[in-house]
């Protein structure tokens, strides 16, 4: 915040190098071992869990080349119940409330996002290929509805929890401290640089610390962060590799009537829907011993 409010402005290419770093060392690994969490959890044979995998995530490109506005939809859905249910991972709420005030709290950061970075979205959908069929849904009254309406859900649920004692006092004035941080970040910095700071060190990081967990577990022993690296390592380069073959792609001209931006869209949300699946059976199943 004190680098932005001192007047300095970062290019789009140093955001979106910022970005790539910060995704490739944290974002792509806390889905790196998606195989592991589900095998271990599920008496599923391993091919038949890699072609569940497979086959989402080419249905879901297919579904954006096709109807993207359903896409980007269903991405904004399936992402905003992903992160509320990751924030709230660690407690035991109310049954009734679980499901709603995961999906209110990652729809309220996420239509804050919208809403505070409006005039960001009209440029990139009026100055990138692919991105202009989301222009007419660009309305800044629905996103301000939206957010009021899903951040007071989020207030009502973690208030009844509270009610309840499912938190203490002081996790519930951390949370809403948290919810309000969130959404500071996505007004005061570029959109680039809220979300990738969200979802990295917020998300990504709470994530790859209860999988660390988990896979110490498994081993009934301390486990080197080398170790779970290396547990990481393949997959991570797996889809680094494959963003490099997609912006190849893209400069060779390959694919001209879709930018690289668009297509890394297209891919971030075809891992998203298997992962969210993933962690889903994860978060319902991770307080059940291990066999």
């Amino acid at each position: 915040m004190a680098l932005f409010s001192g007047g300095i402005e970062l290019s789009l290419q140093e955001q979106l190098s910022f970005s790539l770093i910060s995704v490739v060392l944290l974002g792509i690994p806390h889905g790196a071992i998606d195989n592991v969490i589900f095998l271990r959890q599920h008496e599923v044979s391993a091919k038949s869990f890699y072609i569940f995998y497979l086959i989402a995530i080419g249905l879901n490109a297919l579904l954006w080349l096709y109807a993207p506005m359903l896409s980007i939809v269903a991405f904004l859905l399936i992402s905003a119940y992903h992160f509320g249910q990751s924030q709230f991972s660690h407690y035991k709420l109310l049954k009734r409330t679980t499901v709603v005030l995961s999906f209110a709290w990652g729809a309220s950061i996420l239509s804050a996002m919208l809403l505070f970075n409006l005039g960001e979205l009209k440029e990139l959908t009026t100055t990138v290929q692919g991105f202009q069929s989301f222009r007419l849904s660009l309305n800044s009254q629905a996103f301000l509805s939206m957010f009021l309406l899903f951040s007071l859900i989020t207030l009502i649920c973690l208030s009844i929890n509270l009610y309840k004692r499912k938190f203490t006092l002081e996790q519930f004035l951390f949370e809403i401290l948290v919810l309000a941080l969130v959404i500071f970040s996505f007004y005061v910095f570029p959109l680039i640089i809220g979300f990738t700071l969200y979802f990295t060190v917020l998300h990504s990081l709470k994530v790859l610390q209860e999988e660390y967990r988990f896979v110490e577990k498994l081993y009934d022993k301390s486990l080197s962060l080398m170790a779970f690296g290396k547990l990481l390592f393949p997959y991570t380069t797996i889809s680094v590799f494959g963003m490099g073959i997609i912006y190849l792609l893209s400069e060779l001209n390959i694919l001209p009537t879709l930018s690289f931006g668009y297509l890394l869209l297209i891919l971030i949300s075809s891992i998203t829907l298997p992962h969210a699946f993933v962690m889903d059976r994860f978060y319902k199943k991770k307080q059940q011993p291990i066999s």
